[in-house]
């Protein structure tokens, strides 16, 4: 790094950071083949976990891939109006009451943080300028909706979005290059713990994935 970007150190640093967001990106890509392989006969691990420690975890993995400096204010953040004051930088907006926010239930918490994670790269990929994250209870069950303001999906490739391989074509620059698994992934692990994976699109319009996955324990009402 000395000799090819002199002494200075933020190449070097830049460069070390490049390094970093690529090796988590093979993770995350990883991670996502072995949800499709393992989800129909791997067990679910059911423990109480608050609703804010599952989004908040999926956006500090999220913007450690795509701006590692929003990942580490993140973390700090109690509130949704705090967190929201940081995402706001990169035209993420979350809608969520604040009672919901410190609800404490029952879920399979890694794999709904997966699922959101997913989602979340998806929409940042083909947004046009924001994405929404919002998130409900109801009927003892967990709703994640994430909107992007995209070219929206054709009616005849909505059938296969959530095939294995399959790919919308972007014109977007984004950092990390689709594998057409990213979703595939999403539904199979929502499968895995009886939930569901749904889509609302159409061309020039807005795009919206909704995750939605049973709850258990105190709280799980509406």
């Amino acid at each position: 790094i000395q000799a090819g970007y002199g002494d200075t150190g933020k190449h070097g640093r830049a460069v070390i950071r490049r390094m970093r967001r690529n090796a988590k990106t093979a993770i995350h890509l990883a991670e996502n083949a072995m949800a499709i392989l393992d989800s129909r006969t791997a067990g679910s691990d059911f423990e109480s976990c608050p609703i804010s420690a599952i989004v908040v975890t999926a956006l500090v993995e999220v913007f450690d891939l795509i701006d590692p400096d929003i990942s580490e204010t993140i973390q700090v953040q109690k509130t949704v109006a705090g967190l929201n004051l940081i995402l706001a930088r990169d035209r993420v907006c979350l809608k969520i009451d604040q009672a919901i926010w410190g609800q404490v239930m029952e879920c399979d918490p890694d794999k709904v943080r997966q699922v959101l994670i997913n989602l979340l790269l998806n929409a940042m990929k083909f947004r046009n300028s924001e994405v929404r994250l919002k998130v409900s209870l109801a009927d003892g069950q967990v709703r994640f909706d994430v909107i992007d303001d995209g070219e929206g999906i054709a009616a005849e490739d909505q059938p296969f979005i959530f095939k294995k391989r399959f790919q919308v074509k972007s014109e977007h620059a984004f950092p990390i290059r689709g594998h057409g698994i990213g979703l595939a992934g999403a539904q199979a692990l929502l499968e895995s713990v009886n939930g569901k994976l749904m889509l609302e699109s159409s061309c020039q319009g807005e795009t919206c994935f909704s995750a939605v996955c049973p709850i258990r324990g105190k709280g799980a009402g509406g």
